[in-house]
């Protein structure tokens, strides 16, 4: 669901990128142009990237006119006419999930011989085809000796999840090939009135890209396109998850007491895709927790990070009467008590950012009430970072293990220096 989110985050984005740039005048009509034609200067870019070749001049000057004014998905449209952009309808027009997907999966063939699966099919989970709201199908396919399953999430509305170009990126990958896929997202007026948070997009139809990693770099700011905005050449081989789940192992942090837990988020990640460390940390949230230090939340930070902490301390940390309240607009009144002693800090912000010593305030009061652990730091994002609680006797084993990358007591450094030169607000 995570995943989803932050899709529809991006979605969002770039729909109001889309319309906010342009018209909103989606009929196929010749317009004259006065000053700089940002949509030939983008069409161009894709040229000189290599996905226009086989167009004549004279042949692109006409899609330029053909598209120039649908706003939504012209530039998309001019690479479909190319044959650089393979579009994809998943709706189901009567059909099971199942069988769209072997019809995608045979349509990408055709387009990208490379491709071509040896096997494929998909499970319903749980093992049920009845019709839910929502749902997960098991994707599976196998190009020789390579063998995949991952998840894809199932809406009512939104009945194949078009991410399933990871599973081909994560082969690709695998091969030590030099091209991925991207996703362009397509548009449609007036497609979703009865699911409003999905705005203008078409869940109908997107568009599935063969690119190098200079061409995806040279393309991927391009709005028009709306591309997925994900660096498929960073997409982790089998190899490299098997790996970081193999040093998670060496950590300790599950322990026996977790064993049913770890055997089903292992299952996860391997059914899914990482990126980065921070993609497997998210996956392992019931350990790691994320703490954003940005002034988003101005109702209740302080309490937000502490309950989160809470969770994932595995009863370490377990705080009575948490407060987080506005002493003045820029400072909180942050409280809560450990062994019967309360503990209390005004915490100013400064200038876009909360008082980051919150964590160090949690392992000072550990310290005092002689609990055996503390807080680590263990990734660092701008004004952001993830946490996990360590015992004092698993720390050595959890530094040996070849885990994490970063791996710092309390507060990030980082982050403090950040947050002192900053001005108070």
């Amino acid at each position: 669901m995570k995943r989803i989110f932050f899709h529809l985050i991006f979605i969002a984005a770039v729909s109001f990128l889309v319309f906010s740039c342009t018209s909103g005048n989606d009929n196929n009509a010749n317009t004259t142009v006065n000053g700089p034609d940002e949509f030939r200067e983008n069409v161009l870019k894709l040229r000189r990237a290599g996905l226009l070749d086989q167009l004549s001049d004279r042949q692109l000057d006409s899609l330029i006119t053909i598209f120039r004014n649908d706003s939504l998905n012209g530039m998309k449209e001019i690479l479909v006419r190319s044959g650089k952009m393979l579009k994809i309808n998943s709706s189901l027009n009567g059909k099971a999930p199942h069988e769209i997907y072997a019809t995608i999966f045979d349509t990408l063939a055709k387009h990208f011989p490379q491709l071509k699966a040896d096997e494929m099919h998909c499970t319903y989970v749980p093992t049920s085809a009845e019709k839910k709201d929502t749902n997960w199908v098991l994707l599976h396919a196998r190009f020789g000796i390579h063998s995949y399953d991952k998840n894809m999430y199932y809406l009512r509305r939104w009945p194949i999840d078009e991410l399933m170009y990871k599973l081909f990126n994560t082969y690709l990958a695998d091969i030590h090939s030099d091209e991925r896929l991207y996703l362009s997202q397509f548009f449609c007026k007036d497609c979703n009135k009865k699911d409003d948070y999905m705005g203008k997009l078409d869940v109908s139809n997107f568009g599935l890209m063969l690119l190098k990693k200079n061409q995806a770099d040279s393309i991927l700011a391009i709005t028009d396109l709306a591309i997925e905005p994900m660096n498929e050449f960073a997409i982790y081989t089998t190899q490299q998850t098997s790996d970081a789940l193999a040093s998670f192992e060496r950590s300790g942090l599950a322990g026996k007491e977790m064993e049913d837990w770890y055997q089903q988020k292992k299952e996860d990640v391997i059914r899914g895709t990482l990126y980065s460390q921070e993609d497997l940390f998210d996956f392992l949230d019931t350990l790691f927790c994320t703490v954003s230090f940005d002034t988003i939340n101005d109702y209740n930070p302080y309490e937000d990070i502490l309950r989160h902490m809470v969770k994932i301390s595995k009863g370490n940390f377990a705080p009575t009467g948490i407060s987080d309240q506005h002493a003045n607009p820029s400072t909180h009144t942050v409280r809560f008590t450990l062994g019967g002693k309360v503990y209390e800090t005004d915490a100013d912000q400064h200038l876009g950012m909360i008082w980051p010593g919150i964590i160090d305030e949690v392992n000072s009061a550990l310290g005092e009430q002689k609990v055996k652990g503390k807080f680590y730091s263990v990734f660092v994002r701008e004004k952001v970072t993830i946490v996990v609680f360590i015992p004092d006797e698993n720390i050595d084993q959890a530094k040996k293990s070849g885990f994490f990358d970063e791996l710092e007591e309390g507060t990030p450094k980082t982050i403090k220096a950040t947050y002192d030169v900053l001005p108070a607000s």
